[in-house]
């Protein structure tokens, strides 16, 4: 049985799953820390 949740864990799939949700999580981060700063520029330039 052993065996068989190894092959679970390091299945193409699941992996590549893992890696979608990475990115995912990722990118959300990142987009709002790109909209968090264009928000202070627009702040600053408008005061």
């Amino acid at each position: 049985e052993k065996k068989e949740d190894v092959s679970i864990l390091t299945h193409p799939l699941l992996i590549l799953f893992n890696l979608i949700l990475f990115l995912r999580t990722y990118i959300l981060t990142r987009i709002k820390w790109i909209l968090l700063k264009t928000f202070q520029l627009n702040c600053e330039m408008s005061h």
